[in-house]
């Protein structure tokens, strides 16, 4: 909305036409080995598989309000717009990357009931993982200007999350 307030064409946002083929088709290759790591790992933990409804319900939940929504307005609007703010490509990653992180604080202290000091200790290795996963969508992103790949992957990444039940 703040796009096309300022003028500017949804194109702004990483939704263009071009390039959006080979975008396609580059999201599933990380999508898929992220998504059977997810699998194997779920499997070696003898947990049982969610019921269909469930999964592909959860699958358009990631797809549509989580993952594109988020690569939206990460990727498209903020990151886009900060490297024209930060002419350092990689401080302006890094800076996007700690706002991606830091994004996803308060559905993670809810989810887990923790409070923030002992979130922050308890899950180092998980805002590590988080910043590589910011780094792997701003690549993908930057390989053909469109959010188109890191929505597939990104939805892949938190959909393989509830394949199964806990």
């Amino acid at each position: 909305m703040l796009a096309l307030l300022r003028r500017q064409g949804i194109g702004s946002l990483g939704l263009k036409r071009k390039n959006a083929g080979k975008s396609f088709f580059l999201g599933p290759v990380p999508g898929l080995l992220i998504l059977l790591f997810s699998i194997l790992q779920g499997l070696v933990n003898g947990r049982v598989f969610a019921p269909a409804e469930t999964v592909t319900g959860n699958f358009f939940y990631y797809l549509i309000i989580i993952a594109f929504m988020e690569e939206l307005v990460f990727r498209g609007y903020i990151q886009s717009r900060m490297f024209g703010l930060i002419k350092n490509n990689v401080l302006s990653t890094v800076v996007t990357g700690v706002m991606f992180v830091l994004m996803h604080f308060p559905y993670q202290l809810g989810a887990r009931d923790m409070d923030l000091i002992t979130f922050i200790s308890d899950n180092v290795f998980w805002f590590g993982l988080l910043f590589l996963y910011h780094l792997l969508f701003t690549w993908l992103f930057r390989k053909y200007n469109s959010i188109i790949a890191p929505v597939i992957v990104h939805t892949m990444m938190n959909w393989g999350s509830c394949l199964f039940i806990r």
